[in-house]
């Protein structure tokens, strides 16, 4: 605890500009409604304290950013404080100390006094440190309302504060004095404050996502009849700096002389995750560092399902009501993990160990025994247990039949897939820039563009560092592409959507519209054929998917003249016993190519075709399977009849194909595997393969007017027995670009 003081001074708000920035300075009271509005900066500047009096709400938009220089912001009984931030656009109180030489207690902080119980004999107090006696009070009298309510603070931080304006008479970073259970605090966090980080002086407001960070002496300082309730609680140390007082996790008495005046002190704090200065054993830490949790003065301080580690000492009960209320069960430490000593202050201090072992709580070596993937750093911490931690079991579960707590089976404040502490926090405040408002971290995320070619769209996301993307198309399509192309199936208007996130874990979703109002609709072929299809010149398809799409259960694939089919990547495999009927003209060939745009396409960039049959073959037993990684029974060829049917190819161009699906096992161009007389080829041409252009694993099919156009590989590949005719071929190679001569 630390004392606080102040002198009145009246109302005078003026505004300045500061390289093009607007800065209002405020240095008086608030009497009437007033509201901060995110374009400006507010500089509390002038007497020590500035109070929010005469009932008066202080409203405060998200994202914006307020300074102490040096003064402290009390929101007095009745009046309220709106500063209501999101995950993006936090509430910012920060140091007037430019960046890098920020440093705890640059100003006063924040305080909020309300009408809720307090155990102080009359049931009020006056805030300590020389407050107005008047506008300082706090607590409801002899008629105090649990249910009090001062407002809001959500996603906010408060850095540098707690300034001592009398000697050894320091400020909190944030003061909850009497406040009440109508009060929400929700995703708070301190940082680097000058004493301790969260002080309730009674009072029932409950809080969640609260975070103490780095600050000089106690983390969470819980007096006079606080009785609230507290879920997802973070502390962190700095090695190096620790008050002279003695500095701990919690620091908690029912009043400062151990009374048992009621409300008895007797909160409750779930799912709370301290790591305190010994990152490691060997660690050198400020030698004023104490204990992790220090629970005196007839305090019955209730702490669950939490992690405490890092501390000289784990706990010490001080005082015979403290632990005998432990004994009893009024004070209730249950399914815990400590690191450091247990220290009882009286003689039954192997009933306290027998206590706690009997509370399911356990004491490991450190905070490296918890698995936690990476609490200290300052470069985007982690806080999650991974696998094998002990963490993630031995929560009591009986907590959560109280409907505030949210139900979870893990220990301490964060699961293995929590991010509550992402994207609004700041892990180094010391050097942030807080030159300009409003504080957004995705403002800078505003609009994506898209280029409408036909029905093929090309879209352009904002770039930045470390960004990832998630897009909608609109049509059940998604990319995580920063700039991909798509082409939609049909006419019409499409609401697209992207999913930006950031570094930090801040996400914004943009939106917008793309019209396709012409364009030939393109289909997606991404399982196989079972059944008789037919693929009409009006759609383009789109092999997409598994390596190798495959026509099956004796189906025949008709293919209309002139239609377009691009791979991407997949290979078509015509199985044994099904058929493709690909029969196109001179005027409207069938093209089998690539699915990159013009000036893009390149050898190797989808599988090819294959057609399999059962005429012979010369392998031992008559049938093999196709080279290239398809599956190995619908991918097999081969067998006794030497007239077999697999359709008909004509006038037919496969270009770009040959990937290698496997390393050093690429695909043709064209792959006849096993093809029978009664197959049809003519009038076809293959062109910029990636491997082979035409290859006849056995059979008997024969071929006219073929063409292999600059392939990488071999022109036309004959093996495995195949006694086919081909007695039109033509083949153009570039040397450079070839490994063998063509046939």
């Amino acid at each position: 605890m630390r004392l606080l003081i102040t002198t009145l001074f009246c109302l005078l708000i003026s505004a300045a500009a500061l390289q093009a920035q607007s800065v209002v300075t405020v240095s008086s009271n608030i009497t009437t409604n007033t509201t901060w509005t995110s374009n400006n900066i507010y500089l509390l500047s002038g007497p020590s304290f500035i109070y929010v009096t005469n009932n008066a709400t202080l409203t405060i938009e998200a994202g914006t950013l307020i300074k102490g220089d040096p003064s402290a912001l009390i929101i007095t009984r009745g009046a309220k404080i709106i500063a209501d931030g999101t995950k993006t656009r936090p509430i910012v109180f920060t140091s007037n100390q430019p960046a890098g030489q920020r440093g705890a207690g640059d100003w006063g902080g924040l305080a909020l006094l309300g009408r809720a119980p307090i155990n102080a004999p009359g049931g009020e107090s006056t805030l300590e440190g020389g407050l107005d006696p008047d506008l300082g009070k706090y607590g409801g009298g002899n008629n105090p309302d649990p249910n009090d309510n001062s407002g809001v603070l959500r996603y906010v931080r408060i850095e540098f504060a707690g300034i001592a304006f009398q000697p050894n008479n320091e400020i909190n970073s944030l003061t909850m004095g009497g406040v009440g259970a109508g009060t929400v605090i929700e995703h708070v966090q301190t940082s680097f404050g000058g004493d301790d980080a969260l002080e309730w002086f009674g009072g029932n407001v409950n809080g969640k996502f609260l975070i103490a960070y780095k600050t000089v002496d106690d983390m969470f300082d819980t007096d006079f009849g606080y009785q609230g309730k507290n879920q997802f609680v973070l502390g962190i140390s700095d090695p190096n700096v620790a008050d002279i007082s003695g500095s701990n996790g919690f620091e908690s008495d029912n009043d400062g002389t151990g009374t048992t005046n009621t409300p008895l002190t007797d909160p409750k704090f779930v799912n709370l995750s301290i790591f305190g200065p010994l990152q490691t054993p060997n660690t050198t830490i400020n030698s004023n560092y104490r204990r992790g949790a220090h629970l005196r003065r007839s305090t019955s301080h209730d702490i669950f399902n939490s992690v405490i580690v890092g501390f000289p000492t784990a706990l010490r009960l001080e005082s015979s009501n403290s632990v005998n209320a432990f004994l009893n069960g009024d004070l209730d430490l249950s399914a815990n993990i400590w690191s450091g000593a247990i220290d009882s202050t009286t003689t039954t201090y192997q009933d306290v160990l027998t206590q706690l072992n009997a509370s399911n709580n356990t004491v490991v070596s450190g905070p490296a025994d918890l698995l936690v993937a990476n609490p200290y750093t300052t470069s985007n911490p982690d806080f999650r247990p991974q696998a094998g931690s002990p963490l993630l079991s031995g929560a009591d579960a009986g907590i959560y039949s109280d409907p505030f707590y949210t139900s979870v089976t893990y220990r301490g404040a964060f699961g293995p897939n929590s991010d509550w502490d992402k994207c609004w926090t700041e892990w180094d405040p010391e050097n942030a820039d807080y030159s300009t408002a409003p504080v957004d971290y995705v403002a800078a995320y505003s609009a994506f563009t898209s280029q409408v070619n036909n029905n093929i769209v090309t879209f352009a996301a904002p770039a930045g560092a470390g960004l990832t993307y998630a897009w909608d198309f609109g049509d059940f399509n998604t990319s995580t592409q920063a700039n991909p192309e798509h082409v939609y199936q049909a006419l019409g208007t499409y609401n697209v959507s992207l999913l930006i996130t950031t570094p930090r874990g801040c996400s914004k979703t943009i939106t917008g519209t793309v019209t396709i109002t012409s364009g030939t609709p393109e289909i997606a072929v991404n399982g196989d054929i079972t059944t008789n299809t037919t693929w009409t010149s009006n759609n383009i398809y789109r092999l997409t998917g598994a390596a190798c799409i495959y026509v099956r259960n004796n189906s025949t694939l008709t293919i209309q003249p002139g239609t377009i089919i691009k791979g991407d990547p997949s290979a078509l495999v015509i199985t044994r016993g099904s058929k493709i009927i690909a029969d196109g003209t001179a005027e409207q060939p069938i093209v089998f190519t690539s699915a990159q745009p013009a000036g893009q396409r390149a050898a190797g960039d989808w599988g090819g075709l294959i057609i399999l049959g059962n005429a012979p073959i010369n392998t031992p037993g008559g049938q093999s399977v196709v080279e290239g990684g398809c599956d190995p029974t619908l991918a097999a060829y081969g067998g006794a009849n030497a007239a077999d049917n697999s359709g008909i190819l004509r006038y037919v161009r496969v270009e770009f194909a040959g990937i290698a699906f496997q390393p050093n096992n690429e695909l043709n161009s064209f792959t006849f595997g096993g093809v029978g007389s009664g197959t049809v080829i003519e009038h076809v041409q293959s062109s910029f393969g990636g491997d082979d252009a035409l290859e006849w694993f056995g059979g008997t099919v024969n071929g006219k007017w073929m063409i292999a156009y600059k392939t990488v590989d071999d022109m036309f590949d004959t093996d495995f027995g195949y006694q086919g005719k081909k007695p039109v071929c033509t083949g153009y190679q570039r040397s450079q670009r070839g490994r063998h001569l063509g046939l």
